[in-house]
C-alpha cells in the first residue's frame, strides 16, 4: 500500500506517546529550510502534571514501500537539561503550540503532485505553503486527524478522520485570542492534531492564489482542547486526561466545542529559530 493509494492526509501524523511516563498526544510533520519537525500541543511536549515529565518520546516512521508498516522510534525531548523543541516566541505558554526537530526528512505532500518525484519516505509532510491562503475561504466542513483515547488501527497505526465544523468565524481570534473553535466530539490523544480542508471545498474570496498555493489538502488549525461548561453557564478550557474522565462532575457538560490555533502561528515560531 503505497501513499498514491490512499487519501495522503493519513500519512502526515504519528501517535505521540512517552517512555517514562503515561499520557502522549497526536503530532504532524511540516517541513521548513530543509529540516522535518513534528508539530504538537506544548502541553504534550510539556505536560503541567507534576508527576509526569517526560525526556523522550516515541513516534511511529513509515514504511517508504508500505505505509501499512510503521516502526515505533524514539526522540528525544530533553538534551543536556534543556528541551529540544520549540514554542512561540512571543507567547510560549500562551500559545499551545511546540515544534520538535527531527531526522531523517520527509517527502512532503507535494511529491505527489509530480508523478516525476519518486517519495522517500512512507510518512509525508506538510509544508508553510499547505498553510490556508489569505485569498481563500475556509468551509464548514474540515476534519481532524489524529488518535482519540489511543484509538488507530493497531495493525497499520493509521490514525482516525473525524469530521467537524468551523464553529466560529474563521480569520478571526475567538476571545481575541489567535485560535478558532470547530464543532466535534474529542477526546484525550487527539492533542496536536491537524485540522485539514479538501481543494474540493475551496472556495476564492478576493484576489487571485499563487500557483504555488493552491493545492489539494490545506492546513487550517491545530487542535488543542475542549471547552467544558457547567449548569451554571459557565465555561472553562481543559484537555481531559483519563484521570479526568473518570472523576468528572456531574454538573460538567461537554459543549463539544473545541480549540483550533491558526496555522500562521507556525510560521512565528520557524522564523524565530537560529538555523546557523
Amino acid at each position: 500500500m503505497s501513499q498514491r493509494q490512499i487519501d495522503p492526509v493519513f500519512a502526515t501524523t504519528t501517535a505521540i506517546g512517552y517512555r517514562d511516563a503515561d499520557g502522549g498526544g497526536t503530532g504532524f510533520f511540516i517541513n521548513h529550510n530543509e529540516r522535518t519537525f513534528i508539530v504538537t500541543n506544548r502541553h504534550v511536549v510539556n505536560p503541567e502534571e507534576e508527576d509526569c515529565n517526560p525526556t523522550e518520546a516515541h513516534v511511529w516512521f513509515r514504511n517508504a514501500t508500505n505505509i501499512g508498516q510503521a516502526n515505533r522510534n524514539p526522540i528525544r525531548l530533553v538534551k543536556d537539561g534543556s528541551p529540544t523543541w520549540y514554542d512561540h516566541p512571543a507567547a510560549p505558554e500562551a500559545v499551545d503550540l511546540a515544534l520538535i526537530p527531527i531526522n531523517p526528512r520527509l517527502s512532503s505532500l507535494d511529491v505527489l503532485d509530480d508523478d516525476s518525484q519518486q517519495v522517500q519516505s512512507g510518512n509525508l509532510a506538510f509544508t508553510l505553503d499547505h498553510i490556508i491562503h489569505e485569498n481563500i475561504r475556509a468551509d464548514q466542513r474540515v476534519s481532524i486527524i489524529g488518535y482519540p483515547g489511543d484509538f488507530m488501527d493497531r495493525t497499520t497505526r493509521l490514525p482516525i478522520r473525524r469530521n467537524a465544523l468551523i464553529a466560529s468565524p474563521y480569520g478571526y481570534g475567538f476571545e481575541d485570542n489567535p485560535y478558532f473553535l470547530t464543532d466535534a466530539r474529542m477526546h484525550p490523544g487527539t492533542s496536536g492534531s491537524p485540522v485539514v480542508m479538501d481543494v474540493g471545498a475551496m472556495q476564492t474570496t478576493h484576489g487571485e492564489v499563487p500557483s504555488h498555493r493552491n493545492k489539494s489538502l490545506y492546513l487550517i488549525g491545530i487542535h488543542s482542547a475542549t471547552f467544558y461548561g457547567t449548569s451554571f453557564d459557565e465555561q472553562r478550557l481543559e484537555e481531559r486526561t483519563e484521570a479526568d474522565r473518570e472523576i468528572e462532575e456531574e454538573a460538567d457538560i461537554q459543549l463539544d466545542l473545541n480549540v483550533a490555533w491558526y496555522p500562521q502561528l507556525l510560521t512565528d515560531i520557524l522564523e524565530s529559530i537560529d538555523w546557523g
